[in-house]
């Protein structure tokens, strides 16, 4: 827009399809998105743990020991993100997922796991290579001094 060009919405929601055949796949590929989002909008990426509901639901349980008032907590926390959710879908006209909803707060907390990886450390494995995720949010190829390129996790324990 500030180059002159006009923004369009489509009418029309594009769907993606990972082609990630384990969960290790899937983890590797989350972890890396989540590290170069943090290392280019770290204070954002910090500030999102508020939306992460469904972990602070969990974390009031344990905070105050399975009392009435923290289960309560949980169970608000689930209605809302349920809630607003099933409001997406009925602007979306989405029919198929409503069935699946009960996988949403274990899918909420696998992503908080994300969110803490994203935190510890900035190397990402993508496409068979081991990189650095830059300040910048650029990733470079990592390698010892010697210039040897190790090989990555799930190739080196083969």
């Amino acid at each position: 827009a500030a180059a002159g060009y006009r923004l369009v919405l489509l009418p029309y929601v594009v769907e993606t399809i990972l082609d990630s055949t384990s969960v290790a796949d899937v983890w590797r590929h989350q972890v890396r998105w989540a590290r170069t989002y943090r290392a280019q909008q770290s204070f954002g990426w910090f500030c999102s743990v508020i939306t992460h509901a469904v972990a602070w639901g969990v974390l009031s349980v344990v905070v105050t020991s399975g009392a009435l008032v923290g289960w309560a907590a949980l169970s608000v926390a689930i209605t809302c993100r349920l809630g607003a959710l099933r409001g997406i879908m009925r602007l979306l006209r989405e029919r198929h997922t409503p069935r699946h909803l009960w996988l949403v707060p274990l899918k909420d907390l696998a992503y908080t796991s994300v969110w803490v990886a994203s935190w510890m450390g900035r190397h990402v494995e993508w496409s068979g290579q081991v990189l650095r995720v830059q300040r910048d949010g650029r990733m470079v190829p990592v390698t010892s001094p010697d210039g040897f390129m190790p090989a990555p996790a799930a190739e080196a324990s083969r």
